[in-house]
Parts: C-alpha cells; sequence; structure tokens
C-alpha cells in the first residue's frame, strides 16, 4: 500500500508537528506501507498545499492523508482526491464539507499521552490507529469460532461473519472484488480482505494482525 501524507508543515521544532508525523511514519514502517510525505514551507500557504495535493492525486496512491492548510480554501482540491476514488483521510483539522472517508482529531489527545506512547515505542496507536486509513471500507467482524482461522491469513466465507437481518437468506451483501475491513469479535483489527463472488470466499490482500494484541 502506497500512502501519501501532506501535513500543513514540516517542523522539526514544533513538537506536535514532530510527534504527529513520527506517530505516521511509525504506523507506516509497522505495516509495511510505503509513505510520502511532502508539504508547505509554512503552516498557512495553502497555495502550496493544494499544488501538493494536485501532485498527489497524480501519483494515483492507496490513500491520502492530509491536514489542511485551510478550512474553505484547501476544500475543492480535497474534493478531487474523492473524485479521483482516492480515500482521503483528514488528520487533525477538518474543511468545510464533509467530503472525507474519514477524519482523525488529536484535539483529546494531550501531548503528555503522545510523548509517553513515543517513549513505548508505540506512537501509532495515539496518533493513527491503521485501520483508519481504510475507513471507506466495509467492515465485516469473523464469528468467534473462526477467528484463529482468520488470525493465520486463511479464507473465510459469508457463513463465518453471520449474516444480517436485513439481508434475504441466500444472498450475498457484497460485490465481486470488493474490498474490507476484517475485524475479530473483540473488534482487533486483522486486515484487508477481496471478496470473490464465485465461491463466496474472502481472501486476504494484507495482513495488519497485532498478534499481541489479538492474544491478550
Amino acid at each position: 500500500y502506497r500512502i501519501i501524507f501532506i501535513p500543513k508543515v514540516i517542523d522539526e521544532d514544533n513538537d506536535f508537528w514532530k510527534l504527529l508525523i513520527e506517530g505516521v511514519e511509525m504506523a507506516a514502517a509497522e505495516n509495511k506501507m510505503e509513505l510520502t510525505i511532502v508539504a508547505p514551507e509554512t503552516e498557512n500557504d495553502y497555495e502550496a498545499q493544494n499544488e501538493l495535493i494536485e501532485w498527489a492525486i497524480g501519483q494515483k496512491p492507496d490513500a491520502i492523508l492530509l491536514t489542511p492548510c485551510s478550512f474553505t480554501e484547501t476544500t475543492p482540491y480535497a474534493k478531487r482526491v474523492t473524485e479521483e476514488g482516492i480515500p482521503l483521510v483528514l488528520i487533525d483539522s477538518a474543511v468545510d464539507e464533509d467530503i472525507a472517508d474519514t477524519l482523525i482529531t488529536t484535539d483529546n489527545v494531550k501531548l503528555g499521552e503522545v510523548e509517553e506512547a513515543c517513549a513505548e515505542g508505540n506512537l501509532s496507536r495515539v496518533l493513527l490507529p491503521v485501520d483508519a486509513v481504510f475507513g471507506h471500507l466495509k467492515e465485516v467482524r469473523i464469528l468467534k469460532d473462526y477467528q484463529n482461522l482468520v488470525y493465520n491469513g486463511n479464507p473465510f466465507s459469508e457463513s463465518q461473519i453471520g449474516q444480517e437481518p436485513d439481508v434475504p437468506e441466500g444472498e450475498s451483501r457484497f460485490r465481486q472484488g470488493e474490498q474490507v475491513r476484517v475485524y475479530d469479535r473483540e473488534r482487533h483489527f486483522i486486515g484487508i480482505y477481496r471478496y470473490h463472488a464465485g465461491k463466496q470466499v474472502f481472501r486476504v490482500e494484507k495482513m495488519f494482525l497485532d498478534t499481541e494484541t489479538a492474544e491478550d
């Protein structure tokens, strides 16, 4: 997976930006994602950031992470991201239209908590849960009896996730080739799977499971 992160600025002397960027880098490294970070030279330079957004769209990444420089002036360019079918995750700041797939706010995260998580080597947990990048995908939870099967990256069928009440028996609520986010019953994120309609099974695309968390 290729991710492009466009913060307002890259500033090594600012604790907030330094820790936020480290959190994104850590999350990408832990989950073997290819990460590119580009930013304007100053926080308020929305014109430069808009040019970077246009550039990022042209790279056709799997997702774009963005901390908008402007509540209004960034909106048309952020909208282009979603119009091109690229998942958009806004971090810390919003725009004046509800266009993002996911919005992650850091207002309720104290700097002390961030520094503590950094010392523990677990900064990504505080700043950027990896499944937030895939918030545009449908969520699927595995029935408890089949969790160990999926922990090992094995395929699973629709019957192993249960049937929603409003879906008639024998019909599928998934499209051929559709990607989904897969969780266990305790909502530990397992990975991204793709649906194969012919055999009505899901096959793994990318595993993200933290095995220590799943075993707790």
